[in-house]
């Protein structure tokens, strides 16, 4: 982590932990560690995109057909959003997504 959680309480320090490693399994290719299925969340269009329901956090998984001009490609990644309580301004989000052909998608994914 790049600060030190030792002076927040459990709760938010819990909440930074666990943010953190469904953030990281995402990034690599996984499903999120600590965070559940939000089951109230709408149903994407896009048929790929999944919401997670963390302790302080929700966590969007983001998959996307997407086209840049003749190129098509798969865009991926996590979104992290702290509740307001924890996290108030503007820095509430984090993502990282990026844009992946077929092949490189699939070893991502591991299949």
């Amino acid at each position: 982590m790049g600060f030190d959680v030792s002076k927040l309480s459990e709760g938010d320090r819990r909440t930074i932990t666990e943010a953190s490693a469904d953030f990281s399994a995402v990034v690599a290719g996984k499903k999120p560690i600590y965070a559940s299925f939000d089951k109230d969340a709408p149903l994407p269009s896009d048929g790929g995109t999944t919401f997670y329901q963390g302790h302080g956090y929700k966590l969007t998984v983001l998959v996307s057909l997407s086209s840049f001009g003749a190129a098509n490609g798969t865009a991926y990644g996590p979104i992290l959003q702290f509740d307001p309580s924890f996290a108030p301004g503007n820095t509430s989000e984090i993502s990282d997504i990026r844009i992946y052909s077929q092949e490189g998608f699939r070893k991502l994914l591991g299949d």
